[in-house]
């Protein structure tokens, strides 16, 4: 049984005359009653009862044309969805990033992709930048938001934005009313940083960043999680060296100042897929980040608000 037999069926079962269904199908009266008795065939049923002068559906034939109906409706609607895959209109993107860049630079992204691509599934994951470039090489994710371009043969990348380095302080610090910070003077403070397991081009960033400075810390507490460098702040446990975006999504209690001197480092963000991706999604979603996210450069330190402090 051929796709075609089902077409050649349809035809005759809405004109119920062999003559003008072949018409309709630019084909000869013979070969069409060929076919049909194929199908016929082929099924072990008649599907129409034939007379000289009339031509009608049996019970099963009536039964069987709703049935293709359905099946190249089904396959009209497949092509369809198919085509809209292949131009980037349909679908399912995967992503992952962390949750500084998820909550500060993906509400206004999504949405605005969502807008512009309804009919494309996104789904969301926070992974820690070391996971996230072995969730990329192993193809459990396809499109990830890292610190730097990772060194991964299977990898590419591409730039979108970059940050500068801010110090942020607990609300009652001494330099709470500095407008920026000299680190050398705050040598012998404790250091709450990013672990290198979990991000590693951050701490390599901060220790660069320390020995430029002058700054040595009195003790360095490594943590994983941006939430718990917030916390650790915030309680006045240390002070902590962070990319400036995160100020976005910081709680109370913590105030963030510019360096002084300023320093030309950056922490940089990239899109990165895996080379045998295909999928024009991930350009769509790319193309919409680039023209959504707010550049480093045009965002002020901020304070988060100060928690009063009673003595």
């Amino acid at each position: 049984m051929e796709l075609r037999h089902l077409r050649y069926f349809l035809a005759v079962a809405e004109q119920l005359h062999f003559r003008r269904a072949a018409k309709s199908l630019e084909t000869s009266q013979p070969s069409l009653s060929l076919q049909i008795r194929t199908l016929e065939a082929d099924l072990g049923v008649r599907l129409f009862e034939r007379t000289k002068r009339s031509v009608r559906l049996t019970a099963a034939g009536k039964l069987y044309e709703a049935e293709v109906r359905r099946i190249l409706a089904d396959l009209e609607a497949a092509n369809q969805r198919a085509l809209e895959a292949a131009r980037g209109t349909r679908g399912e993107l995967t992503l992952a990033t962390s949750i500084a860049t998820l909550m500060s630079y993906f509400p206004r992204i999504v949405r605005r992709f969502r807008a512009t691509y309804p009919d494309v599934t996104l789904r969301m994951h926070m992974i820690h930048a070391v996971e996230l470039v072995d969730a990329l090489v192993a193809r459990r994710v396809q499109l990830g938001f890292v610190q730097v371009p990772p060194n991964a043969e299977r990898l590419l990348s591409e730039p979108l934005w970059e940050h500068r380095f801010v110090v942020a302080l607990p609300a009652d610090h001494p330099a709470a009313g500095h407008k920026a910070v000299n680190l050398r003077a705050l040598s012998g403070e404790r250091l709450i940083a990013y672990a290198r397991t979990s991000s590693a081009s951050i701490a390599a960033e901060v220790d660069a960043l320390c020995t430029e400075q002058h700054f040595v810390p009195g003790a360095v507490e490594e943590v994983a999680e941006t939430t718990t460098v917030f916390g650790l702040v915030a309680c006045g446990n240390g002070i902590a060296i962070m990319p400036a975006h995160v100020q976005s999504v910081a709680p109370p209690g913590i105030l963030f100042k510019p360096l002084d001197p300023p320093s030309a480092r950056r922490m940089h963000i990239s899109a990165c897929w895996h080379r045998a991706e295909d999928s024009p999604l991930i350009a769509a979603f790319i193309t919409i980040a680039r023209e959504t996210g707010l550049p480093s450069s045009e965002q002020p330190v901020q304070e988060t608000g100060e928690i009063p402090v009673t003595h």
